[in-house]
């Protein structure tokens, strides 16, 4: 029995080394400090070059919310603004579909005069989108209302589209 033990131990203390886990701590790779008299370029800010959305969107939506006088409209027309937004970016027969369901859907709740008007702001949204914003591929996902007004504030979350 002690010479089949032996024989086990010298096999395992002769067995190939494969990659041993070691159990010591691993150094780490930082790099070196850059010298001093080396000159840095300045990093330019994060968001240099891009604008910010909530702006972006209150520019949008100026026409309709010029019209507005309190809260709750102003509020209707950031989401129309943010709806046209996004629709106006799909291919254009799909556009015009789903915004003529969208005005079909306002008929049965809004006077003609009214939905006129509605359609007009649409129509202008949406040439305005396309000519002015046409560089800008964000897709608007949702968005947070804070003052109205003079002060009015918005926060968008976004993605690109």
């Amino acid at each position: 029995m002690k010479k089949r033990k032996a024989k086990l131990h010298e096999k395992i203390r002769n067995r190939p080394k494969g990659r041993k886990l070691s159990k010591r701590k691993k150094k780490s790779r930082v790099a070196a400090p850059l010298p001093e008299d080396i000159e840095q370029p300045d990093a330019p800010p994060a968001n240099e070059g891009m604008e910010a959305m909530s702006q972006v969107i209150l520019d949008f939506a100026a026409p309709v919310l010029e019209t507005c006088h309190d809260e709750a409209s102003e509020k209707k027309a950031v989401s129309l603004a943010i709806y046209v937004w996004n629709t106006a970016m799909l291919p254009e027969k799909e556009c015009r579909q789903t915004l003529d369901a969208y005005i079909e859907e306002c008929r049965k709740v809004m006077p003609p005069e009214e939905l006129k008007t509605l359609s007009d702001y649409i129509d202008q949204l949406v040439r305005t989108r396309k000519t002015h914003y046409a560089h800008n591929r964000n897709k608007i996902v949702n968005c947070t209302f804070g003052n109205f007004g003079a002060d009015r504030h918005i926060e968008v979350g976004y993605t690109l589209e």
